[in-house]
């Protein structure tokens, strides 16, 4: 969470321009770094600097968190990647600020070392537990790609993914598109799963793969619950009339995802560019309206 309040005060201060804010709250994005250094020293220790990959696998990693239900004290690279984000929006923090060279050169070095630990960690993970993907914590190797998907919606890593996790990166995708939305496709397919699988639709566009990312937005407005209500729930049975659980509803974090792949679509942020048109459908073109925002 400490990334993550980072990322918000960098964010609060692009969209007001509110300099003074920023100043004011130096002193807490401060803290977090600290805070988040300390937490990753824990793991920097000659117990897990070795070569047995059961300890390596969590070397100059974050400890073991709730961050949330999914993994409970457990090494959940989510924490890892919006700590990640947490550095590099603190260096521009810091550069916007001017603070010191030492400040910068501390937190350009912090990032820098951060990235080869969590990477090294993913690579140990899957020797580890034998797997060709991404996983989504290094204790249990799971798949979960809405997961890694956090990798490069929150924290903007696809280049340094893609340079260090190329592989592993490719097959977490290809097998989340070909082994669990493809099939969902098929008439009378029956299937159970939970919406936040919209934070999959604008990494698929941001890896080219736009026909596959407006496929999961159009699937995920056709599995509205319950029927007729056109609400985005927790959790989404084939079924509509099936009495199982839904979860929250409307579910405004999915909601929020949802907005963000169909914003994505028409533009995107990348580094100090933006992106714009890379997800318009061919069709909505041809259209007589044409496209407009």
């Amino acid at each position: 969470s400490q990334g993550e309040l980072i990322w918000a005060i960098l964010e609060y201060y692009y969209c007001t321009g509110d300099k003074k804010f920023l100043r004011k709250k130096w002193r807490n994005v401060y803290k977090s770094l600290k805070f988040l250094e300390q937490l990753r020293a824990q793991r920097l220790t000659d117990e897990y600097k070795v070569d047995a990959l059961d300890k390596r696998r969590f070397y100059g990693i974050l400890p073991p968190s709730r961050s949330h239900e999914g993994y409970w004290l457990a090494h959940s690279y989510w924490d890892d990647w919006w700590a990640l984000k947490g550095w590099k929006d603190a260096l521009k923090i810091a550069k916007i600020l001017k603070k010191k060279k030492s400040i910068i050169r501390w937190i350009e070095k912090n990032y820098k070392d951060f990235l080869v630990t969590l990477t090294d960690s993913i690579k140990a993970t899957a020797k580890f537990h034998k797997v060709n993907y991404i996983s989504g914590c290094a204790e249990k190797g799971d798949y979960d790609p809405t997961s890694v998907a956090v990798a490069i919606n929150y924290a903007g890593e696809l280049e340094n993914v893609k340079k260090y996790l190329g592989v592993y990166l490719k097959n977490t995708f290809e097998k989340y598109w070909n082994d669990i939305l493809k099939p969902r496709f098929k008439t009378g397919a029956s299937f159970h799963y939970t919406p936040y699988e919209a934070r999959n639709a604008p990494v698929f566009l941001y890896m080219g793969e736009k026909k596959r990312a407006l496929a999961l937005l159009r699937f995920l407005v056709k599995c509205c619950r319950p029927y007729k209500w056109y609400q985005l729930a927790e959790v989404v049975n084939s079924d509509p009339r099936n009495p199982c659980y839904i979860g929250d509803m409307p579910h405004c974090w999915v909601g929020a995802e949802y907005i963000n792949g169909v914003r994505a679509l028409f533009v995107y942020e990348k580094d100090e560019s933006l992106i714009l048109g890379a997800g318009i459908d061919e069709k909505w073109i041809e259209r007589e309206k044409g496209v407009s925002v």
